[in-house]
């Protein structure tokens, strides 16, 4: 079991943790959510016989477990039904788990909607910090245990954030934040931060800006986005979504030391669009991808180039990866 055997808790949350997840299982509609726990995933997922609640349930769980609990759930999937073995067999192959073995992540809730993955064996000054803004689906692109076995545990912890909101964290994680520059203080000083290496904001879709402005916001070296847009690009507009007064993408940070650096898909005019105008407004350094659609890390796995895309991202030297440098004007 991996989610409720006993394990030192990590030292620098452990007062954090004891306070949160709480409470019985939540709805989502009529279809009810098990606890976040392995025992209460799998349970769910041997139990399931709707294909429309298979899909929820796949959905929201391959957005929280870690590449341990998906591979003790590939190894067992005889006991599933058929969509969630296949499920189960399309994240292995994702992820690579037959030839690399499962990285050694561990879960904990710092809150709802923000949880920290770690080997608590590993101190964190010989770590760097990954700061994940997820999009809409509450994912970075692709499944957490298929992005986390990507990033070696050894190397980083990872924080995943998501916003149910869906405003592109302009109104932060309520009720955690309730801006991002609130978010961005408080999440960093409450895991300590200053204690890491470096710290790695890094979002994709509708994470993606967010991650550069909480990069220009912390001052860090870099910032990815992936496949970012604007939140008050047209599109978004009918969905009424807030407007911060002040927006750290603006050419008042033209000067900042941070890199922001932009991949997009090709094949989405959205995304290109949001990159061109952010490219009018601060230096960026704009990498574009040949991709059918939005979602271009698929895209970068058929091609088998998914791990150097991370090993770039997020490796002590990002400049071997070919790019479009762009400027104001």
């Amino acid at each position: 079991m991996l989610e409720g055997e006993k394990r030192p808790v990590w030292p620098l949350i452990s007062a954090i943790v004891k306070r949160v997840r709480g409470g019985g299982p939540r709805a989502a509609g009529r279809f009810v959510l098990p606890e976040p726990t392995f025992a209460g995933i799998a349970d769910a997922l041997r139990a399931s016989r709707s294909e429309k609640d298979s899909l929820k349930l796949q959905k929201w769980a391959g957005g929280i477990i870690t590449p341990l609990e998906a591979a003790e759930l590939n190894e067992g999937s005889h006991r599933f039904p058929p969509p969630t073995q296949a499920w189960l067999g399309k994240l292995a192959a994702l992820g690579e788990f037959a030839t690399v073995p499962p990285q050694r992540y561990r879960r904990q809730a710092l809150v709802p909607d923000i949880d920290i993955y770690s080997d608590a064996s590993i101190p964190s000054g010989r770590k760097g910090l990954i700061l994940g803004f997820s999009g809409a689906a509450g994912q970075l692109m692709i499944p957490t245990p298929v992005f986390l076995q990507y990033v070696s545990s050894e190397r980083y912890d990872v924080v995943v954030l998501r916003d149910r909101t869906k405003q592109g964290y302009a109104i932060g994680i309520p009720p955690y934040a309730h801006n991002l520059w609130d978010l961005a203080q408080k999440l960093t000083a409450e895991i300590g931060a200053a204690t890491y290496r470096r710290v790695y904001p890094y979002g994709t879709s509708m994470g993606g800006f967010p991650a550069l402005r909480c990069g220009l916001l912390l001052k860090t070296e870099t910032a990815v986005s992936g496949g970012g847009q604007f939140p008050w690009y047209p599109p978004h507009l009918s969905r009424n979504t807030d407007v911060p007064a002040f927006d750290p993408l603006c050419d008042c940070n033209a000067k900042s030391k941070t890199k922001l650096i932009c991949y997009h898909s090709t094949g989405s005019p959205t995304d290109v669009q949001s990159v061109e105008m952010l490219q009018r407004i601060l230096p960026i350094e704009r990498v574009p991808v040949e991709a059918p659609g939005h979602a271009f890390l698929g895209q970068l796995w058929s091609e088998g180039r998914l791990r150097g895309f991370y090993d770039r991202i997020f490796g002590d030297d990002s400049a071997q990866a070919p790019a479009e440098q762009g400027s104001r004007g």
